[in-house]
């Protein structure tokens, strides 16, 4: 049970990490362009 809620947070911090670098790639782009 505990190793299943573990597992689903990093899942989730993992997700919100790469939303998070795919906003910057975009701003950034939108700002170099």
């Amino acid at each position: 049970m505990q190793y299943k809620t573990g597992e689903q947070e990093m899942a989730s911090t993992m997700a919100l990490s790469i939303i998070a670098s795919i906003i910057t790639m975009g701003g950034f782009i939108f700002l170099t362009f």
